[in-house]
């Protein structure tokens, strides 16, 4: 799965893309590893190559995510430098904030 902000427009939404981006890959390798086919999904459609399973495997980790991702803006100071603003809108995380949200989504609390 490719990791990406999908168009968010504001620094929280960027944040949790990201954290559900790790967290998605961290499942696909588990389900893989644990001998599951991670295109056969249930409550999502399993376009070419799209990880449906996954897709259905994260939805009760989303409120637990938020949660963290929340807690960690609350805790957080923010630069402007931890962000990117593309000319289309788009907000990306600078490299350094999207490490330390990659641990919060790869989190074992997640």
């Amino acid at each position: 799965m490719k990791a990406e902000n999908r168009n968010a427009s504001h620094p929280v939404n960027a944040m949790l893309n990201y954290a559900y981006a790790v967290k998605l890959a961290q499942m696909q390798i588990q389900a893989i590893a644990d001998g599951y086919d991670p295109t056969l999904g249930i409550m999502h459609n399993s376009k070419r190559g799209s990880a449906a399973l996954i897709l259905d495997l994260i939805e009760p980790e989303r409120p637990r995510i938020d949660a963290m991702i929340l807690a960690f803006t609350h805790r957080r100071k923010f630069a402007a430098a931890d962000f990117v603003i593309r000319a289309n809108g788009d907000c990306r995380l600078s490299p350094q904030l999207a490490r330390v949200v990659a641990q919060i989504g790869a989190s074992p609390n997640v």
